[in-house]
């Protein structure tokens, strides 16, 4: 996982180490997030509320075309109750919560001007996290290293005060399974601002 976002990382500073800069936009992020896990059956479930942040970077293809990453700092878990069925059913409680530094390699499609729809997968790492079954088993040794997934973004461009900024929705889905076959999934809403 360390190596995969190693050698994204430097794939991305390739990339915008020869670019024009012009082309180069780059800025600061932050924003609110809801996470929860995907999947059924749920008995109950309480989503995890957040807040978000990092660094973004944008490189210009051309009028329509762009490139979108940058690193976000995002919590993501859940707290609820899940059922499983086999042969005997199992109810077990869980309290979820893992932060990540998130990596999104998005390409961003301007159909008209300043609004965008974009889509890519993303990396992330675990900074820290909490696993607890059964209201009082502490389980951090099965929450894995990082998540990989995919986002779909939506958002508008604007200018204020000479300075570009953004605003958008995004929606990531976790293609790893967190707990029990179940994905993480998060919805964003993020502003940012270029320099």
């Amino acid at each position: 996982m360390i190596k995969r976002l190693a050698v994204i990382l430097i794939f991305i500073g390739l990339i915008f180490s020869s670019s024009y800069a012009q082309k180069l936009q780059y800025g600061l992020s932050f924003g609110y997030s809801v996470a929860g896990i995907s999947s059924r059956p749920w008995i109950d479930e309480e989503l995890v509320y957040g807040l978000c942040g990092g660094l973004v970077v944008n490189y210009l293809l051309n009028k329509k075309l762009a490139v979108h990453s940058g690193l976000l700092y995002l919590k993501k878990g859940v707290d609820g109750v899940l059922s499983s069925w086999g042969l005997l059913p199992v109810v077990t409680s869980i309290h979820m919560r893992v932060e990540y530094l998130e990596l999104p390699i998005v390409l961003k499609y301007n159909p008209i001007r300043n609004l965008y729809l974009g889509a890519g997968p993303y990396l992330a790492l675990k900074i820290s996290g909490e696993l607890i079954l059964h209201e009082d088993e502490e389980r951090n040794n099965l929450l894995k290293l990082g998540d990989v997934g995919y986002v779909l973004v939506g958002g508008i461009d604007f200018e204020l005060l000479r300075k570009k900024h953004f605003i958008e929705v995004r929606f990531s889905r976790g293609t790893t399974s967190v707990v029990a076959d179940r994905h993480n999934m998060v919805l964003t809403c993020i502003y940012g601002i270029y320099f």
